[in-house]
């Protein structure tokens, strides 16, 4: 038979528990519900005629990369599985943004209007391709995980390649302004 004392022990751990399990739920909804209201926001913003200029799309799906990696990583429990959606921010976030970034300050930088440079419609889905095969698709399918690396690789080298044969000779040129720089 156990003590008085063990019961109320017993009692608090199992309401401490039952607590946790509450607070948990509304950390989840929390979370769930923040998702919910970026994703009606950015529709919203990808609506406003963004969808016409490769740019800003290209900025607002890989910015989509960030909470997704961060909220998939919190929420799977499989070790693996989480890690994997590491790539989704490094490769998808860290290198989208990059390849936008690079493409959109290269056009001002030598002298060029921005939105008026090369299309970089495939370089730009092809880095958020490599990003979700590289988190998704190795997440759900570690059995095939290098060759979904290797594709996800290629993606992303073929993304920057195309920056490389659009824009590498606006910058090795003078600026098209004539301005010094």
């Amino acid at each position: 038979m156990k003590s008085g004392v063990e019961l109320q022990i017993f009692r608090n751990i199992w309401e401490l528990k039952a607590k946790i399990q509450i607070l948990h739920s509304i950390y989840l909804k929390s979370i769930l519900s923040i998702v919910r209201k970026l994703l009606i926001v950015m529709k919203a913003l990808l609506d406003m005629l963004t969808l016409s200029e490769p740019l800003v799309w290209s900025l607002m799906l890989t910015y989509l990369c960030l909470p997704l990696s961060l909220l998939s990583r919190g929420l799977l429990s499989d070790a693996f599985a989480s890690h994997a959606m590491l790539h989704l921010f490094a490769v998808g976030a860290l290198g989208g943004v990059v390849l936008a970034m690079i493409s959109r300050v290269t056009m001002g930088h030598t002298g060029r209007a921005i939105y008026k440079g090369p299309n970089m419609s495939i370089a730009f889905v092809a880095v958020i391709v490599a990003a979700v095969i590289r988190s998704v698709g190795v997440a759900l399918w570690p059995q095939h995980m290098f060759i979904l690396v290797d594709v996800s690789a290629g993606l992303w080298t073929l993304a920057f390649t195309m920056y490389v044969f659009y824009f590498g000779k606006m910058l090795v040129t003078p600026r098209v302004d004539g301005h010094p720089g």
